[in-house]
């Protein structure tokens, strides 16, 4: 699979969890997608979340890219929620 098609992959997974559409399979799919080294799948997936409601699933999703090895995707996500979002 291309880094584009992974890409693009990743921000309708993270667009459908986003939506409430949760599934075992797509969870899965997301996580996958954001095991890539790289900084672009992250940042697409970052941007998709940081609007999103908070679910369960959403905020362990973005507590995970908080913690991003890449400095642009945890500014993203710091500078999207400024910590005023419940973490719960």
């Amino acid at each position: 699979m291309s880094h584009r098609s992974l890409t693009k992959r990743a921000a309708v997974l993270a667009d459908l969890v986003a939506n409430g559409f949760t599934t075992p399979l797509t969870l899965a799919m997301l996580k996958h997608s954001l095991a890539d080294p790289g900084t672009l799948v992250a940042q697409n997936v970052a941007v998709v979340l940081i609007g999103a409601a908070l679910t369960d699933h959403t905020r362990a999703l973005l507590r995970d890219l908080k913690d991003h090895p890449s400095a642009t995707v945890r500014h993203t996500v710091n500078a999207a929620t400024n910590d005023e979002r419940d973490w719960g």
